[in-house]
């Protein structure tokens, strides 16, 4: 059994969002500014020639990784991962290309043109922050314009997406 301390991830003063699931701190953890983990393990133990703190240094990472294989798991669902599998091998085949060109280009998208929370974002916030922004497409004077709510209050950081991503040289 381990158990480490560490800092909160997110400031729990703010209602938490919902869905999210988050666990308040109880009095004494916002007191201190910590929160505690624990995980079990059935891996052997340190053995008589090896170093006690390195074996529990290495299952202490192991554990670390596989929260982060977590992670991926739950936003490759949010990318449509868990509507597979269908009844059809060629709907499936067709679905996960379609999830990879969308993860693919996400995390481009946040490479190349994304700053700030933006570019470390789940593809949720993404979806709901930059995808989902309600825009009218107008033509005049030869031009096409995207046209964003004046109250979206996430317009200056798409404006600022479309500014970086024109800014990209053609190929050549």
């Amino acid at each position: 059994m381990f158990a480490r301390r560490v800092k909160p991830l997110r400031d729990t003063t703010p209602k938490p969002l919902p869905g999210t699931g988050q666990l308040a701190l109880d009095l004494q953890q916002q007191a201190a500014g910590w929160r505690y983990e624990a995980f079990a393990t059935n891996s052997p133990a340190a053995g008589p020639r090896e170093d006690a703190g390195e074996v529990a240094a290495c299952l202490d990472g192991r554990h670390r990784v596989h929260a982060r294989v977590e992670d991926h798991f739950k936003e490759g669902n949010t990318t449509g991962a868990d509507r597979l599998p269908s009844q059809s091998f060629a709907t499936n085949t067709t679905w996960y290309r379609t999830h990879a060109i969308a993860c693919d280009l996400i995390a481009w998208l946040q490479l190349l043109a994304c700053d700030g929370h933006q570019a470390r974002a789940e593809p949720a916030t993404l979806q709901y922050q930059v995808f989902h922004t309600p825009a009218t497409l107008t033509r005049g004077g030869r031009q096409r314009r995207l046209n964003f709510p004046a109250h979206w209050p996430w317009t200056h950081h798409i404006q600022a997406i479309f500014t970086r991503l024109l800014a990209i040289p053609a190929p050549t």
